[in-house]
């Protein structure tokens, strides 16, 4: 069985060093169970841990002989070293997966198209960097609960090319894109173009302005890429609302929230705020999937072990550890400036997956509260 004193003095270690957190016991028993199985970094820091504190706890698991390194398909892998603890009956996290993605075959003819698909994006429209587990597990939450099979689905903002994704997996719904971006609607159309894809079209649109006739009272769900901030994503979420089939009662949409560049603590008073809304209009989420969102490079990989190993192997006292830690994450950081993440002001002290895909629905629709906000939000964009 894992030793419980070493994860007490593991959670003080980050208490003493890492200030202004939250539930950090119950993250720390998610990342122990994840390594009862042999485990990526990537995997590792898809979690509620900040990327610090998972290199600081890797580092002395390892350290105390806890966990070993493992080559697996050419992939650095961590799990338990000593069988005791493996075989532990603590039950095994799979880590933020509340539904299985293993079973999708991702088309060979989509990654091919959408090779691209981490590539800056224009950042005068804000978009988000997605990553194909985020696309994967979007996919299998709509699925899930018979989402994906619907006569027609409203995507506002596909700057994921996430009706790209569906085509290129069999579904077969009449799929309508409206986006702020001329370049994102162009490269849709020429894919869809190129492969004969028919069940697929675009509008150019911004969500400030009026929601036209012919995306008004059309479609049997909605769904709504991630925005940063609060505002920005209940004016999606509205006009979202708008375009669902009367009478709308019971009808469903999904939205992406969560961003690196948000505290823990202001990310729990938005959900706060968010609910509050959702009352007003009548509207209830009824479902809440946290999901993988960066992509981890092989070098990134390589080098975070490299630090972690570094960490391991040092006799020095605890402060000077972390000292030489904090050194070690500003050469990653000058290292890999040039991904997104890593180029954030609080790197490392982020966590890599806040991303969240939520499912709302209709209960007893409040037009008024709807309008009222779409009002208050076309009049802030004009100021």
């Amino acid at each position: 069985m894992f030793d419980n004193n070493l994860k007490q003095d593991l959670i003080s270690n980050l208490d003493i060093y890492v200030q202004n957190r939250m539930s950090r016991a119950s993250s720390i028993d998610d990342l122990i169970n994840k390594l009862h199985t042999p485990r990526s970094l990537y995997e590792l820091l898809s979690s509620k841990l900040t990327i610090r504190e998972i290199i600081w706890s890797l580092a002395f698991l390892l350290e105390n002989k806890q966990i070993e390194i493992t080559t697996i398909e050419n992939q650095p892998k961590f799990n338990f070293s000593n069988k005791d603890a493996s075989n532990d009956t603590s039950p095994v996290s799979d880590g933020l997966h509340l539904i299985d993605t293993k079973s999708v075959r991702l088309n060979e003819q989509y990654l091919e198209v959408l090779s691209g698909l981490y590539k800056d994006k224009n950042l005068t429209f804000d978009q988000s960097i997605e990553t194909y587990q985020s696309q994967i597990r979007r996919f299998k939450i709509m699925q899930s609960f018979g989402d994906l099979s619907h006569d027609s689905l409203l995507l506002l903002g596909d700057d994921a090319y996430f009706s790209l994704f569906l085509a290129f997996h069999g579904v077969k719904s009449k799929i309508t894109v409206a986006d702020i971006d001329e370049d994102v609607l162009g490269f849709i159309d020429q894919i869809c173009t190129k492969f004969k894809f028919n069940n697929i079209e675009t509008h150019l649109y911004n969500i400030f302005s009026p929601l036209p006739e012919k995306l008004s009272n059309r479609f049997d769900c909605f769904a709504v890429n991630g925005f940063k901030d609060l505002g920005g994503l209940l004016t999606f979420i509205c006009r979202g609302v708008q375009s669902l089939l009367y009478p709308t009662r019971h009808k469903v949409g999904y939205f992406n929230y969560g961003n690196h560049e948000i505290e823990h603590t202001t990310q729990a008073k938005i959900d706060f705020d968010l609910q509050k809304f959702f009352i007003r209009a009548g509207l209830y989420m009824e479902q809440i999937v946290p999901c993988p969102e960066s992509q981890v490079s092989p070098e990134f990989t390589q080098h975070a072990v490299e630090l972690i190993v570094e960490l391991a192997n040092q006799t020095n006292a605890l402060e000077k550890k972390w000292e030489d830690l904090d050194r070690g994450l500003l050469s990653t950081k000058q290292k890999f400036n040039h991904v997104s993440w890593v180029a954030m002001e609080n790197f490392p002290d982020i966590q890599l997956s806040p991303l969240k895909i939520a499912r709302c629905r209709i209960l007893d629709l409040n037009r008024t509260e709807i309008d009222k906000y779409l009002r208050l939000a076309s009049l802030y964009n004009k100021s």
